[in-house]
């Protein structure tokens, strides 16, 4: 049942492992004080943190030897967790939650069913140690996988399609559930920012769709221009509305349950993208918050 994590806000260590768990109670928004959870070694193939606090403190996530095919809400953990092994399970695609992971550094995920790693996991500054062994991937030599965490890392920012620090390409606008109801709401106009070039978070490029007129991107190289040289008052409030749009996509992920897998990486996508904005707008000046 749900409630049986009802009330443990001070529970900082939960090992439930070797049990036969099928499967893991999704009200856990109590577990605020939690730091390590072990639910290695059970009978679990899907696990959704969807319910988990926004504010938490958890640092180990443990759940190898499962038979896991689906994790959902890790975006939960993004800020938090330093070490995930989901090692032996059945996963067949990467949890891209986990690229947005700015303190991973630890990550096991070997003997799994995966046929490809993203190359974002090269840029990943933090991650130490990556363990891939035992999967399908077929487009990495062996060579590679066995020489180590750095060597691989290296190779994966190899095949980045675009590694240049800048680029023209105009992306996809998505908006966040919330901001379209307030558009809905509002008697005005509504008007979408388009951003320009490869967003990072942390280091982490997320690259962008290429299919854009000439006319388009002079344009967007004079946004950006102006953009240099707009006064520091308009700096402030291009960062204060970015950190408003960013919260708003934040709260879709964690609480919109009624988003399809397809709209969740689009939105994804998109919260990176605005991240990477704003990193840039922090990075011109040290006078503005």
């Amino acid at each position: 049942p749900g409630s049986v994590f009802s009330g443990l806000r001070s529970l900082e260590i939960l090992d439930l492992a070797h049990n036969r768990l099928g499967e893991f109670p999704e009200m856990m928004s109590d577990l605020t004080s939690l730091k390590h959870l072990d639910l290695r070694y059970n009978k679990l193939r899907k696990l959704n943190f969807s319910t988990f606090p926004r504010e938490n403190k958890l640092d180990q996530f443990l759940t190898g030897f499962n038979r896991l095919v689906e994790l959902d809400g890790l975006a939960a953990f993004s800020h938090s967790l330093s070490v995930i092994d989901l090692r032996d399970n059945l996963l067949a695609v990467f949890p891209t939650d986990i690229l947005f992971f700015t303190k991973l550094k630890v990550l096991e995920i070997s003997n799994n069913n995966l046929s490809d790693l993203p190359f974002q996991l090269g840029y990943m500054q933090n991650l130490q140690n990556l363990k891939v062994d035992g999967n399908i991937l077929r487009r990495i030599r062996r060579g590679v996988l066995s020489s180590g965490t750095e060597s691989l890392k290296k190779y994966l920012r190899s095949r980045d399609p675009n590694p240049a620090t800048e680029s023209s390409a105009q992306p996809e606008v998505l908006v966040p559930v919330s901001v379209q109801k307030k558009a809905a709401k509002s008697p005005g106009p509504t008007k979408i920012k388009k951003h320009v070039g490869i967003a990072s978070v942390e280091g982490l490029p997320i690259m962008c769709n290429k299919s854009e007129s000439t006319a388009h991107k002079a344009q967007n190289e004079n946004e950006q221009s102006h953009a240099n040289t707009t006064p520091s008052g308009n700096k402030l409030e291009s960062t204060e509305e970015l950190r408003n749009t960013i919260s708003e996509m934040e709260n879709d992920l964690l609480n919109n349950l009624s988003l399809t897998r397809t709209r969740k990486l689009m939105l994804k996508k998109q919260l990176a993208r605005e991240r990477g904005k704003l990193n840039r707008l922090l990075s011109q000046g040290s006078t503005f918050p």
